[in-house]
């Protein structure tokens, strides 16, 4: 494939049967892509996510690292908001409280900042650290 080109899936038969889904995909060169890092600061079982309510089909996840630092490469232009939460239960997903039986939601953050991604940039949110009780 050329850049600029693309590929159209449609899946069907999956839960629910009767439904089909279609996601376009886009070849880009790394250079018209974007990055953004940070640390999440006393966390090893750390999540943090990006969301673009721009460009649909932009979020992402990813795990922090033994010091809790995060990298997303690959980011189209954009606007993003980060959040991070602690994944006690290890289920990649935010799980929220429950009154019965008692369990305490998992820490939830979001990052206050709107971050731009341009192309060819890395954004670094360092000066932003989340801080995870």
């Amino acid at each position: 494939p050329d850049l600029g080109d693309s590929i159209t899936v449609r899946v069907s038969g999956v839960v629910p049967v009767d439904t089909v889904y279609t996601v376009t995909f886009a070849f880009v060169d790394a250079s018209t892509a974007g990055s953004i890092t940070g640390t999440l600061i006393d966390s090893t079982v750390g999540v943090v996510q990006i969301f673009s309510g721009s460009l649909p089909g932009t979020d992402f996840e990813t795990t922090v690292d033994t010091v809790g630092g995060f990298l997303f490469a690959g980011l189209l232009k954009g606007a993003y908001r980060l959040r991070a939460f602690l994944d006690l239960d290890g289920d990649r997903k935010w799980t929220p409280g429950r009154f019965f039986p008692l369990r305490l939601s998992e820490p939830l953050l979001w990052n206050a900042d709107v971050i731009e991604v341009r192309k060819g940039w890395e954004s670094d949110v360092d000066t932003l650290t989340f801080a995870v009780p």
